[in-house]
């Protein structure tokens, strides 16, 4: 973990670069979805680019709430546990293939 951070505090270039494209993919997928508002939504559809792009434990909650200008609490009412964020997303990728699999 240290060497990591050191790392990041070296080269701080490279993570904002990093944090550029990660923002960017995830406004990419957000232009998909309707205009509501929905906060839910909004951290399980990063929470999905963050999976893909970093792993399950590459991330934490403060970085979902740092992208989402959201306080980290609000992610923990939607989530309780990572572990209920990770069930969430297999859960919604599980029910838009099956959807995927109908319409085909």
């Amino acid at each position: 973990m240290e060497r990591n951070r050191a790392l990041i505090l070296s080269m701080p270039e490279i993570k904002i670069t990093v944090d550029y494209l990660l923002i960017s993919k995830y406004k990419e997928a957000m232009k998909t979805m309707d205009k509501q508002k929905d906060t839910r939504i909004e951290i399980l559809t990063l929470a999905e680019t963050l999976i893909v792009e970093r792993g399950f434990n590459g991330f934490s909650y403060k970085d979902i709430s740092s992208v989402l200008n959201i306080k980290n609490a609000a992610v923990h009412y939607y989530f309780p546990s990572k572990s209920d964020l990770g069930v969430a997303v297999i859960k919604r990728a599980t029910e838009g293939f099956v959807q995927w699999t109908k319409s085909s």
